[in-house]
């Protein structure tokens, strides 16, 4: 699940109150948030061609792949690389020799699961439904990843935003021009992909695994002793997330197959377009929000929050209204029965955006062991959901029992922002009708994708309704006062 990235931002503003650092900081969340979009952009310009030209089996394959190496990465990993932050705060001086350390453990960590993987190959190979050379990739990306992620936000914290900019570009385009080649002069498609996704990352994780013991002088254990216990706490968190994002494409794949994994997986990459752009604006919020509750300015937040949300609602609207055309764009036609699915996911999507607002308010006021409660009790919901749904009504319940799940996920955190006193920030009863409309309207969405009259009539009303309420309360030049605080 996308975190609010900038807060990061609002850390390192509060110790470099100078105009030299305000720029650098700057600096660093634009080209940030340049990247993460330019990488978000990348994987939707190459998702129509991969569904071409891979079958719907060989797809699903390679999402059921994806799906099981983003929970394995959990465990393989520990999560060592979010300890980063605090520890460049206590160990600054010796910041290499720190990254260098966890480096080490992690790698340990990784062979450790090698040997775990090699022993227990047939229940895993019966229970992910992924052959042996798939598990051993999985651990081959978890480790490449975690190193890279590691040495970028050792970038980030030293303000060296182009580096970590560029090293991002560089393996995204490496690992797509890769995998691409491979799929096209490959039998095995669905290895062929997974092969250049991979291997791209997993020599450059090779190259900055020497590039920090170089000069660390060695490693200090101490140090592991001070990231574990910090580390942990984390893992329920992430695992939770990574399971209500992942565990229904596993469970599809299980319960239904490779081709309805497909089919699914394409309708989700269509409806995360929501996420990744009201994530995107949420990089000007944070940082806002958090100046704002720092001067306990809640009317200001309150009354701007509309503005704020009536932005995500109107995406995610014309996200769902033009699901038939994101589909053929994406998918082509032997994936049209992906348009079905794109609503729930959508709105799934949209709640996510939703709990965000508080999630902020949570970290701000440092309410993290919540946040750990929150995402379990949601994977719980929607895992049990899986378990009893789409066995009975095949893989369209998994995009609902998603949307459940983020649904429960956001009101756990309107319910801890409110036990934290902070819920005067929000119009409580605003968000809980706003959602009872978009999941009235994302199950209405369905009944008129057979019309295309009426769905450009709702279109058009759509269109008019959002300009009249923007000139009404001046929305643009509300957005422009918000992007002036950045500059």
């Amino acid at each position: 699940m996308p975190q609010p990235i900038v807060l990061l931002g609002g850390n390192i503003l509060e110790s470099k109150s100078d105009n030299k650092g305000l720029a650098i900081l700057l600096k660093s969340s634009f080209w940030y948030l340049f990247s993460t979009i330019l990488l978000n952009g990348i994987n939707f310009i190459v998702t129509p061609i991969f569904t071409r030209i891979m079958s719907t089996n060989e797809y699903g394959i390679y999402n059921n792949y994806c799906s099981w190496q983003s929970i394995f990465a959990v465990f393989v990993t520990l999560n060592l690389g979010v300890t980063l932050m605090s520890a460049y705060g206590d160990y600054k001086s010796d910041i290499k020799r720190y990254s260098y350390s966890m480096t080490v453990l992690m790698c340990l960590s990784t062979l450790l699961w090698l040997v775990l993987f090699t022993l227990f190959r047939k229940p895993l190979m019966s229970w992910t439904t992924l052959e042996m050379k798939y598990l051993y990739m999985i651990l081959a990306s978890s480790i490449g990843a975690s190193i890279l992620s590691m040495f970028q936000s050792y970038q980030r914290m030293e303000f060296r935003y182009k580096t970590s900019t560029a090293i991002s570009i560089i393996i995204a385009l490496a690992n797509t021009g890769l995998a691409l080649a491979l799929v096209l002069s490959m039998k095995g498609k669905a290895f062929g992909r997974i092969i250049g996704t991979t291997l791209p990352t997993f020599l450059f994780g090779l190259v900055l695994f020497f590039y920090f013991a170089k000069g660390a002088h060695g490693i200090k254990t101490s140090y592991w002793k001070y990231a574990v216990p910090l580390a942990l706490p984390y893992v329920p968190h992430s695992l939770s997330m990574t399971l209500l994002n992942s565990m229904d494409k596993t469970m599809i794949t299980k319960m239904c197959g490779n081709e309805k994994t497909a089919i699914y997986s394409v309708a989700y990459t269509c409806g995360s377009i929501v996420i990744v752009v009201l994530m995107a604006i949420n990089t000007a919020y944070s940082p806002w929000l958090r100046e704002k509750v720092e001067q306990d300015a809640h009317a200001k937040v309150r009354k701007f929050s509309y503005l704020y949300v009536g932005i995500g609602v109107s995406i995610c609207l014309m996200v769902i209204l033009f699901a038939p055309e994101i589909i053929l764009l994406f998918g082509g036609s032997k994936y049209k029965d992906s348009v079905y699915v794109l609503p729930p996911i959508a709105m799934g999507c949209m709640l996510q955006f939703l709990y965000t607002m508080f999630v902020n308010i949570e970290q701000i006021q440092k309410h993290t062991v919540e946040m750990a409660f929150a995402s379990a009790t949601a994977a719980l919901v929607n895992l049990g959901l899986n378990f009893l749904l789409i066995p009975r009504f095949g893989y369209l319940a998994a995009a609902y029992t998603t949307l459940v799940g983020y649904l429960v996920l956001l009101l756990i955190h309107m319910h801890v922002v409110k036990k934290i006193k902070m819920d005067h920030y929000y119009n409580y009863k605003f968000i809980y009708g706003l959602v009872v409309v978009m999941v009235t309207f994302s199950i209405f969405a369905n009944t008129i994708y057979g019309n295309i009259f009426v769905r450009v009539g709702v279109i058009l009303a759509l269109l008019i309704a959002i300009c009249v309420v923007a000139y009404k309360v001046k929305a643009v030049e509300k957005v422009k006062a918000l992007i002036a605080k950045r500059k």
